[in-house]
């Protein structure tokens, strides 16, 4: 009886600390929403531009519509904005983003052998109807694996599907992110979702021989 008494003790222990671990790591996951989230809502673009196409190397490789206009040609290499220098695409979003809303920017293009300075307006992003998309997609993804894990943590299936949804979710909320520690954790996501989502397909609805080994 006395043995009996225990082993519920620590059953019931186990579990309040992993509903615990849950609770915290959605909290988590929730909050590297909100600031994906803030990084949309702050993004920065040129005006009448913003669906100039410019490559890795800050190359333009495709221009929008009003981009003549604005002096662009494709081969032009951004070197410089607002007086910084910039040699690749997350260092020309950083400083862009950085950049206030609505106000003139001076940018300097290497174009030939030779330099051009051109002149630009600043703007908002707009929000895309892909942003209310992901971040719905993330949040529901959350909200259901939190749930799941939360009313049954003991069970192994609940908690690789608690780790595959939020996993999936925060990858969702990262996606198509110029943050350098936004991209990092986009990338460390979509590294672990395929194991985790193959794994939970090899213990639901029983565990296969696989899933059961160490490796």
């Amino acid at each position: 009886m006395r043995i009996s008494h225990t082993l519920g003790a620590q059953t019931h222990s186990r579990a309040w600390w992993g509903r615990l671990f849950v609770c915290f790591v959605a909290i988590m996951a929730l909050a590297i929403q909100v600031v994906s989230i803030y990084v949309d809502m702050n993004r920065r673009t040129l005006e009448r531009t913003w669906k100039m196409t410019i490559g890795p190397d800050l190359v333009v490789a495709k221009l929008g519509v009003g981009a003549p206009r604005d002096g662009f040609r494709v081969g032009d290499r951004l070197a410089a904005i607002d007086g910084v220098e910039v040699s690749t695409l997350l260092e020309y979003r950083a400083v862009l983003n950085r950049l206030r809303a609505d106000t003139a920017v001076n940018m300097v293009v290497i174009r030939g052998d030779g330099t051009q300075e051109l002149s630009n307006m600043v703007r908002r992003e707009p929000l895309s109807v892909q942003f209310l998309l992901r971040h719905a997609a993330a949040v529901t993804l959350i909200t259901l694996g939190t749930g799941v894990a939360y009313h049954r943590f003991q069970d192994k299936a609940a908690r690789l599907f608690f780790l595959g949804t939020v996993v999936l979710g925060v990858y969702f909320a990262t996606l198509y992110k110029d943050a350098v520690g936004l991209v990092y954790l986009q990338i460390f996501t979509l590294t672990l979702a395929p194991g985790l989502v193959l794994h939970l397909f090899l213990t639901f609805p029983k565990e296969r021989t696989l899933a059961a080994s160490r490796w």
